[in-house]
Protein backbone atom coordinates (compact mmCIF):
# COMPACT_ATOMS: atom_id res chain seq x y z
CA UNK A 1 0.00 0.00 0.00
CA UNK A 2 1.66 3.22 -1.08
CA UNK A 3 1.07 6.31 1.00
CA UNK A 4 2.45 8.82 3.43
CA UNK A 5 2.15 7.64 7.01
CA UNK A 6 1.29 10.02 9.77
CA UNK A 7 3.96 8.63 12.09
CA UNK A 8 6.44 11.42 11.44
CA UNK A 9 4.32 14.00 9.61
CA UNK A 10 1.65 14.27 12.27
CA UNK A 11 3.32 13.06 15.47
CA UNK A 12 3.49 16.46 17.12
CA UNK A 13 -0.15 17.23 16.22
CA UNK A 14 -1.20 14.51 18.67
CA UNK A 15 0.99 15.93 21.39
CA UNK A 16 -0.26 19.50 21.15
CA UNK A 17 -3.31 19.27 23.38
CA UNK A 18 -6.16 18.60 20.96
CA UNK A 19 -9.41 17.05 22.15
CA UNK A 20 -11.00 13.87 20.74
CA UNK A 21 -12.45 15.82 17.79
CA UNK A 22 -9.13 17.41 16.99
CA UNK A 23 -10.03 20.83 18.33
CA UNK A 24 -7.49 22.72 20.35
CA UNK A 25 -8.47 23.52 23.92
CA UNK A 26 -8.48 27.10 25.10
CA UNK A 27 -5.81 28.29 27.50
CA UNK A 28 -6.81 28.88 31.13
CA UNK A 29 -7.14 32.58 30.40
CA UNK A 30 -9.53 31.74 27.50
CA UNK A 31 -7.06 33.33 25.11
CA UNK A 32 -5.11 31.75 22.33
CA UNK A 33 -1.36 31.71 22.71
CA UNK A 34 0.40 33.67 19.97
CA UNK A 35 2.98 30.86 19.69
CA UNK A 36 0.54 27.92 19.58
CA UNK A 37 0.03 26.23 16.21
CA UNK A 38 -1.51 23.13 14.68
CA UNK A 39 -0.72 21.25 11.49
CA UNK A 40 -3.28 21.23 8.69
CA UNK A 41 -3.36 19.27 5.48
CA UNK A 42 -4.26 21.58 2.61
CA UNK A 43 -5.79 19.77 -0.36
CA UNK A 44 -7.72 20.43 -3.55
CA UNK A 45 -10.99 18.99 -4.80
CA UNK A 46 -12.78 20.42 -7.83
CA UNK A 47 -10.31 23.32 -7.97
CA UNK A 48 -11.28 24.41 -4.44
CA UNK A 49 -8.85 24.32 -1.54
CA UNK A 50 -9.86 22.74 1.76
CA UNK A 51 -8.05 22.09 5.03
CA UNK A 52 -8.30 19.30 7.56
CA UNK A 53 -6.54 19.25 10.93
CA UNK A 54 -3.66 16.77 10.78
CA UNK A 55 -4.69 15.57 14.24
CA UNK A 56 -7.79 14.03 12.57
CA UNK A 57 -5.82 12.20 9.87
CA UNK A 58 -4.35 8.72 9.97
CA UNK A 59 -2.69 8.47 6.55
CA UNK A 60 -2.56 9.80 3.01
CA UNK A 61 -2.95 7.07 0.38
CA UNK A 62 -2.11 7.11 -3.31
CA UNK A 63 -3.53 4.87 -6.06
CA UNK A 64 -5.93 2.76 -4.00
CA UNK A 65 -8.71 0.85 -5.73
CA UNK A 66 -12.19 2.07 -4.82
CA UNK A 67 -15.03 -0.44 -5.05
CA UNK A 68 -18.43 1.15 -5.84
CA UNK A 69 -21.40 0.66 -3.53
CA UNK A 70 -25.05 0.51 -4.59
CA UNK A 71 -27.82 2.59 -3.03
CA UNK A 72 -25.67 5.36 -1.55
CA UNK A 73 -25.47 9.03 -2.53
CA UNK A 74 -23.18 9.97 -5.44
CA UNK A 75 -20.75 11.61 -3.03
CA UNK A 76 -19.95 8.24 -1.43
CA UNK A 77 -17.64 6.90 -4.13
CA UNK A 78 -17.35 3.41 -2.65
CA UNK A 79 -15.05 1.50 -0.32
CA UNK A 80 -11.32 1.02 -0.21
CA UNK A 81 -9.46 -1.67 1.67
CA UNK A 82 -7.48 0.03 4.42
CA UNK A 83 -5.28 -2.60 6.07
CA UNK A 84 -8.11 -5.14 5.88
CA UNK A 85 -10.83 -2.75 7.07
CA UNK A 86 -13.45 -1.18 4.79
CA UNK A 87 -13.14 2.57 4.49
CA UNK A 88 -15.87 4.71 2.88
CA UNK A 89 -14.46 7.04 0.22
CA UNK A 90 -16.15 10.46 0.21
CA UNK A 91 -15.97 13.07 -2.54
CA UNK A 92 -16.06 16.05 -0.19
CA UNK A 93 -16.85 18.63 -2.88
CA UNK A 94 -19.81 16.59 -4.16
CA UNK A 95 -21.03 16.11 -0.57
CA UNK A 96 -20.97 19.84 0.13
CA UNK A 97 -22.61 20.62 -3.23
CA UNK A 98 -25.30 17.90 -2.94
CA UNK A 99 -28.74 19.18 -3.86
CA UNK A 100 -27.44 22.45 -5.29
CA UNK A 101 -25.12 21.60 -8.09
CA UNK A 102 -26.10 18.56 -10.10
CA UNK A 103 -23.08 18.95 -12.39
CA UNK A 104 -19.83 18.04 -10.72
CA UNK A 105 -16.67 17.05 -12.51
CA UNK A 106 -15.75 13.43 -12.94
CA UNK A 107 -13.68 12.61 -9.87
CA UNK A 108 -13.18 8.91 -10.60
CA UNK A 109 -9.63 9.69 -11.66
CA UNK A 110 -8.80 11.27 -8.30
CA UNK A 111 -6.27 8.77 -6.97
CA UNK A 112 -5.42 10.23 -3.57
CA UNK A 113 -7.27 9.66 -0.31
CA UNK A 114 -6.88 11.24 3.10
CA UNK A 115 -7.82 8.56 5.63
CA UNK A 116 -9.38 9.94 8.80
CA UNK A 117 -8.67 8.39 12.18
CA UNK A 118 -10.67 5.32 13.12
CA UNK A 119 -12.79 7.19 15.67
CA UNK A 120 -14.53 8.87 12.70
CA UNK A 121 -15.87 5.54 11.45
CA UNK A 122 -13.63 4.46 8.60
CA UNK A 123 -13.73 7.38 6.18
CA UNK A 124 -11.32 8.54 3.48
CA UNK A 125 -11.63 11.87 1.67
CA UNK A 126 -11.07 11.54 -2.07
CA UNK A 127 -8.90 14.43 -3.22
CA UNK A 128 -7.31 15.64 -6.43
CA UNK A 129 -4.09 16.84 -4.87
CA UNK A 130 -2.55 17.21 -1.43
CA UNK A 131 -1.03 20.66 -1.73
CA UNK A 132 0.88 20.91 1.53
CA UNK A 133 1.04 20.17 5.22
CA UNK A 134 1.27 23.51 6.98
CA UNK A 135 1.69 24.60 10.55
CA UNK A 136 -0.99 27.24 11.13
CA UNK A 137 -0.79 29.55 14.13
CA UNK A 138 -3.87 29.46 16.37
CA UNK A 139 -4.28 33.17 15.74
CA UNK A 140 -4.81 32.34 12.05
CA UNK A 141 -7.68 29.91 12.73
CA UNK A 142 -11.12 31.33 13.42
CA UNK A 143 -14.76 30.16 13.34
CA UNK A 144 -16.41 29.64 9.98
CA UNK A 145 -18.54 32.78 9.49
CA UNK A 146 -21.07 31.70 6.85
CA UNK A 147 -24.45 30.64 8.30
CA UNK A 148 -25.70 28.93 5.10
CA UNK A 149 -26.04 25.21 4.38
CA UNK A 150 -22.34 24.72 3.63
CA UNK A 151 -21.33 25.88 7.10
CA UNK A 152 -22.37 22.58 8.63
CA UNK A 153 -19.37 20.85 7.00
CA UNK A 154 -16.83 23.46 8.13
CA UNK A 155 -15.73 24.35 11.63
CA UNK A 156 -13.24 27.10 10.89
CA UNK A 157 -11.28 29.10 8.36
CA UNK A 158 -7.51 28.94 8.29
CA UNK A 159 -5.50 31.86 6.99
CA UNK A 160 -2.62 30.72 4.87
CA UNK A 161 -0.42 33.26 3.09
CA UNK A 162 -2.52 33.71 -0.03
CA UNK A 163 -6.01 33.47 1.44
CA UNK A 164 -8.50 31.78 3.71
CA UNK A 165 -9.26 28.08 3.44
CA UNK A 166 -12.31 26.34 4.97
CA UNK A 167 -11.39 23.63 7.47
CA UNK A 168 -13.56 20.51 7.52
CA UNK A 169 -15.76 19.57 10.47
CA UNK A 170 -14.86 15.88 10.33
CA UNK A 171 -17.30 14.79 13.05
CA UNK A 172 -20.21 16.27 11.08
CA UNK A 173 -18.96 14.66 7.88
CA UNK A 174 -18.66 11.27 9.62
CA UNK A 175 -22.23 11.60 10.93
CA UNK A 176 -23.52 12.39 7.43
CA UNK A 177 -21.73 9.38 5.93
CA UNK A 178 -23.19 7.12 8.62
CA UNK A 179 -26.69 8.55 8.11
CA UNK A 180 -26.63 8.17 4.32
CA UNK A 181 -25.00 4.77 4.26
CA UNK A 182 -27.63 3.32 6.59
CA UNK A 183 -25.08 2.15 9.11
CA UNK A 184 -21.64 2.78 10.41
CA UNK A 185 -19.22 1.63 7.76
Amino acid sequence: MSGISNDQLFQDAEQEGTDQCGHRGESPENERSPNAAEKYIIFESEKIRYAVAASNVKEILINQDVFPLPFVPDWIKGLLNYHGEPCAVVDIHAMISAGRNKQTAKTDNYRKSIVLKKKFGGIALQVFEVEQIARIADLDVYPYPDPNHDAVYFDSLVRLGDGEIPSLAVTTIAEAVQKHSGKRI
